[in-house]
């Protein structure tokens, strides 16, 4: 019998989450998709797209997950993504009420819509440390490290808060957790050899 489109994606899904068991690699997970696959394949789209992007490149990505959003307004992985294209474009491009509007209403939203969702706790902390709320902007980090230790994008973006934050020691030891999370650089995942346990980890 055929499978769904939904069932297919929540297939690889678990393959993958198999195939990193066996290789001891815990790291970012593919967010499930939305029933509109082509939603699913713009949200794709924007995350390759961020991979490879300068700063000033963030503009097409955020693209890919509005098209997303207008095909299924309920994808919270994608207004996600939207935030911190969003946010970014704030933080390093153009500091215009705009980006910042976006970033915070994205932000909301994808929480709103799954509060137990790592990333939009990072997208939210993103945000929140764009519009200048440090302390807003760490509780939102420190619980998507609670929700997935193992989360890069959580790690990388709160070292990039300590560094703008005038924290180098602190931001250094993040980065250095975000390393962790990639098994290329680190040959380990979060926590690696002599790396301190994170305090929302003891």
């Amino acid at each position: 019998m055929a499978r769904e489109g939904s069932d297919i994606f929540a297939l690889v899904a678990e393959l993958i989450d198999a195939i990193a068991t066996t290789f001891g690699y815990q790291g970012a997970r593919v967010q499930p998709p939305p029933v509109n696959l082509e939603a699913y394949d713009s949200y794709l789209k924007g995350v390759t797209t961020i991979s490879g992007s300068a700063a000033r490149a963030w503009a097409s990505p955020s693209k890919e997950f509005e098209k997303a959003l207008n095909l299924d307004a309920t994808y919270a992985a994608a207004w996600a993504g939207l935030a911190f294209c969003a946010a970014y474009l704030y933080i390093y491009v153009d500091r215009s009420e705009t980006h910042r509007t976006q970033a915070e209403t994205a932000s909301q939203r994808a929480l709103a819509l799954d509060p137990q969702l790592a990333e939009a706790h990072v997208a939210r902390g993103v945000a929140l440390s764009a519009s200048g709320k440090h302390g807003e902007a760490e509780e939102a980090f420190e619980t998507a490290l609670r929700l997935d230790a193992n989360l890069y994008e959580a790690y990388y973006f709160y070292a990039r808060h300590c560094f703008a934050v005038g924290r180098p020691e602190e931001a250094i030891q993040y980065f250095e957790w975000a390393a962790a999370c990639v098994p290329r650089l680190s040959g380990g995942a979060t926590g690696g050899p002599g790396l301190r346990q994170p305090r929302h980890l003891g």
